[in-house]
C-alpha cells in the first residue's frame, strides 16, 4: 500500500513538461487584424505525440494530426478552443478540451501544430 505522499510523487512524475496555455488578444496597432498571443497559466502536462497507426492514418486521409497534452484540473481556470499551447518554442492551436469523466481531476486536451 502506497503513502500519500508516494501517490503524489507517482503522480508528479506523470505530468514532467511544461506548458504555457495563452489567450489570444487581437492586435489593433497596425493595419492587419492578427491576434497575438499573451499569458494566460503555466502548468506540467504529459505529452502524447501521434505515432504509429493514428499517425499513418492522418497522413494518407490528409487530416489534422493532434497531439496530447494530459494534464491536471485547475479549478477556476477555464481553458477553451480559442486559446494555444507553447510547448518547447512551438505553438499548437487548441481543438479539444476534455474533463476525464467529468471528475474535475485530470483535463486531455487536443491540439495541432501551427
Amino acid at each position: 500500500m502506497l503513502s500519500k505522499t508516494q501517490k503524489q510523487k507517482r503522480a508528479n512524475k506523470k505530468y514532467r513538461h511544461k506548458i504555457e496555455i495563452v489567450k489570444y488578444i487581437a492586435d489593433n496597432s497596425g493595419l492587419s487584424q492578427k491576434k497575438v498571443p499573451s499569458h494566460y497559466l503555466y502548468a506540467r502536462a504529459n505529452v502524447i505525440n501521434s505515432h504509429g497507426r493514428e499517425l499513418t492514418e492522418a497522413r494518407n486521409n490528409n487530416t489534422e494530426i493532434l497531439t496530447t497534452f494530459e494534464m491536471r484540473y485547475i479549478p477556476k481556470m477555464k481553458i477553451t478552443n480559442e486559446m494555444g499551447i507553447l510547448y518547447r518554442g512551438e505553438t499548437y492551436d487548441i481543438k479539444n478540451v476534455e474533463n476525464v469523466r467529468e471528475l474535475d481531476r485530470e483535463l486531455v486536451i487536443k491540439a495541432e501544430l501551427i
